[in-house]
């Protein structure tokens, strides 16, 4: 069950759902270069907290309503924006998970056509257990537009699903890179990094994803036990 719902989190969800998260538990070694798959590959150590790109300076011609000037990346930017402002403010998880739907919705939309194609097939691919017609697809998806975040998360979905924890926390940094709000990215990289063993490392991400998603409740239990282990281990 918790494995079920770590992936929810990870792959893009369809209009109106609402995402959750978990931990598949796993036993990894814990070399001193870094985390290893159980290929025995070495994983990357990422940064989850690396700060988005400045913001473009306001137009002083814009007038009383800015937003007029916003479109296209722009205009969604600004949505998101809206959205992750109301997530952080959320009263209560019901609310909070209907916000964060809105913004999954936001995520899944790319701007083309194209790409929203071929990652919905993508999706279904991976639904069927088709992973290399999936991998290629997102692949595809990839070419046309290489700064889409969400054609990465998914990617990351896919070799976690494969096995490929290596390849699974390359992508979640790509994904990061380019939205750093993106609160199943963090929890998937806090249960991968928690499964190999780092749990300060992970207690660390799982409260950046609190920041972002304060009533998220999959991440609040896990928290909670890392830090009293961690704790345990300061002792």
């Amino acid at each position: 069950m918790r494995f079920l719902l770590f992936l929810t989190l990870l792959i893009p969800l369809p209009a109106k759902a609402e995402p959750s998260a978990g931990l598949r538990p796993a036993q990894y070694e814990r070399p001193e270069s870094g985390l290893v798959d159980p290929k025995g590959a070495p994983l990357p150590r990422l940064d989850p907290f690396a700060e988005a790109n400045e913001a473009a300076p306001e137009d002083p011609e814009a007038g009383d309503d800015p937003d007029v000037f916003l479109y296209g990346e722009e205009r969604r930017q600004k949505e998101l924006d809206d959205l992750f402002e109301t997530l952080a403010k959320a009263p209560n998880a019901v609310i909070g998970k209907r916000v964060a739907g809105a913004i999954q919705e936001k995520w899944n939309e790319s701007g083309s056509a194209t790409i929203d194609y071929l990652l919905e097939k993508a999706r279904g691919a991976m639904r069927n257990n088709q992973h290399d017609a999936a991998m290629d697809l997102i692949g595809e998806a990839l070419v046309l537009n290489s700064q889409y975040a969400e054609a990465w998360n998914l990617r990351a979905t896919l070799h976690f699903l494969r096995g490929d924890m290596q390849k699974s926390m390359a992508d979640i940094q790509h994904t990061l890179a380019l939205e750093p709000r993106h609160f199943g990215a963090l929890t998937g990289m806090a249960a991968i990094l928690q499964s190999a063993g780092r749990d300060a490392e992970a207690l660390a991400v799982y409260d950046r994803a609190l920041e972002v998603f304060p009533t998220l409740e999959s991440a609040k239990e896990q928290a909670e036990r890392l830090r009293k282990a961690v704790d345990n281990q300061t002792l």
